[in-house]
């Protein structure tokens, strides 16, 4: 297990890494690659941004989610980085579609609408 987290220590960026070790019956980690915004509320300064955000089996949990800000004309890129925590369980139990989306809520610095915000999924580059 300690082999696993050394592994992954080099693979993410510090900056993604908020897990020390794995969490019980987790097998793997991945990046999400689907995933929408769901809302936008705007703040004094910030904008608190609701993402579902689609794991890969029923079992998988979130791990830790980063994002940055581009910013070109009126439209803003929301650049987001989640991990997907692959669980033992989740290649015994069977789900609708529906039961592999997990909910997320970010705050990002400024004020912005739904309209101007568009989600990029940031994930590994060795993917078809």
């Amino acid at each position: 297990m300690k082999t696993l987290a050394l592994l992954i220590a080099i693979l993410i960026p510090a900056p993604c890494l908020a897990l020390t070790e794995l969490p019980e019956g987790a097998i793997a980690l991945s990046t999400v690659s689907r995933g929408r915004i769901v809302s936008v509320e705007r703040g004094r300064s910030t904008t608190r941004v609701e993402l579902e955000l689609s794991v890969g089996g029923c079992a998988n949990d979130l791990g830790p989610i980063t994002h940055t800000i581009k910013t070109a004309g009126m439209r803003t890129t929301l650049a987001v980085t989640a991990i997907d925590i692959v669980n033992r369980s989740s290649s015994l139990i069977r789900c609708a579609p529906s039961g592999l989306v997990r909910s997320a809520v970010i705050e990002i610095e400024g004020r912005y609408t739904m309209q101007q915000l568009r989600l990029e999924l940031l994930t590994d580059s060795s993917g078809p």
